[in-house]
């Protein structure tokens, strides 16, 4: 589990669970907010980024000049992919579960195995392929048994593309982690996509002034909590541990929002859900483990 370039800050273990306990407040923070989607996700990007000014200060502007004008295209696309994804899964949390939202967008691993192969010409496994299959199978299951309701269907949908959005930020974001470092990748990409979010939120009508106080305290957390306790804690500890051990955190998400939703909003989850969803969770498993 360790790595020979330097020590962590953090027991990586420690920093592992934090960081999967923190993402999954997302759904929940998202739910109790009475904002519309776009003005959440806008809010969540915009705090995201304005933390990170004082730390790119602290490490030096200067590493922004290493961006290339081909780094800038990427980081376009990369943002704009993020800005997709953050747009269409807060917005599928108001139409289904946060047990079926969460399970549905964390199904990205899946959608990168089959673009990396696709357009990277990626190495694809017995095991990534025997992985995709049992996840989409899961994913069949609680899509048509749990969307007979069609705004149901509707937030399912939404969620799925929402995965199928941060699988282009995901590939995209190899090639740039190759150059940039973490602060100055996750700086730019989150600018972006805060400026995105926020123009669409502004054609959308969709205000960020006037909201109960309650709200702005649920965008400071989501802006703090799942997004740098939560993502950035976890890309930094990339350095420090092992892919079996990343692949096996992957699928705490979906289960901890969903355990936080029954406890905190008394949702609970269909039964076809907890058919489908272990079928979701091996083929993610299977298929991340198919790329060692």
């Amino acid at each position: 589990m360790g790595h020979p370039e330097g020590k962590p800050a953090i027991n990586p273990g420690l920093g592992l669970a934090i960081s999967v306990a923190s993402i999954s407040t997302a759904a929940i923070l998202i739910r109790l907010s009475s904002a519309d989607p776009l003005a959440i996700a806008a809010a969540r990007l915009t705090i995201s980024t304005l933390i990170l000014i004082p730390v790119l200060f602290y490490y030096g502007l200067g590493q922004l000049k290493l961006i290339t004008r081909r780094d800038l295209v990427y980081l376009l696309v990369v943002g704009a992919s993020l800005a997709l994804h953050f747009a269409l899964w807060v917005t599928s949390l108001e139409y289904t579960t946060v047990a079926a939202s969460v399970l549905l967008v964390t199904t990205s691993p899946v959608f990168v195995a089959i673009f990396g192969h696709i357009f990277l010409r990626e190495l694809i496994t017995r095991d990534t392929i025997a992985g995709i299959t049992l996840a989409m199978v899961g994913v069949g299951i609680v899509i048509v048994t749990g969307g007979g309701i069609s705004g149901n269907l509707r937030g399912m949908l939404l969620a799925l593309g929402g995965a199928v959005a941060v699988t282009v930020y995901l590939i995209g974001g190899r090639r740039l982690r190759q150059r940039l470092s973490l602060v100055v990748y996750a700086f730019c990409v989150y600018a972006i996509a805060s400026i995105i979010l926020l123009s669409a939120s502004m054609a959308a009508g969709a205000s960020l002034t006037g909201l109960p106080p309650g709200d702005y305290v649920l965008f400071l957390l989501l802006g703090i909590v799942p997004s740098h306790f939560g993502h950035t804690l976890y890309n930094y500890l990339l350095r420090f541990l092992e892919a079996s051990v990343i692949a096996v955190s992957t699928l705490g998400e979906p289960i901890i929002s969903s355990i936080l939703a029954l406890a905190i909003l008394g949702e609970v989850p269909s039964p076809w859900i907890l058919v489908g969803g272990p079928l979701v969770l091996v083929g993610i498993y299977v298929t991340v483990r198919g790329s060692f």
